[in-house]
């Protein structure tokens, strides 16, 4: 065999490889789109259920935050204290 044969021989093997990968990934895409057509009512729910959860840690938080307030100004008035008493010395 010639260099030149060899050489479309490598050619001939490299675009069949780069049709198959390429036929893979449209069979891939197109799978993937039907998926996402069959799968589309349960991502509603989805969605729904994750937005309530995230509503609920919402208040949540809210709700810890207000109560959290006083301890706050207890912990303000201790380091008040603590700065008064180590300028004093």
């Amino acid at each position: 065999m010639s260099n030149s044969e060899i050489f479309l021989d490598g050619l001939k093997i490299t675009v069949l490889g780069m049709g198959w990968v390429f036929l893979f990934l449209v069979v891939m895409i197109q799978m993937m789109k039907l998926l996402s057509a069959v799968l589309a009512p349960f991502t509603k729910r989805e969605e729904e259920a994750a937005a309530a959860a995230a509503a609920a840690e919402k208040a949540k938080r809210a709700a810890k935050a207000s109560a959290g307030s006083s301890d706050d100004a207890d912990l303000a008035a201790v380091a008040a204290v603590a700065v008064a008493r180590s300028l004093a010395k």
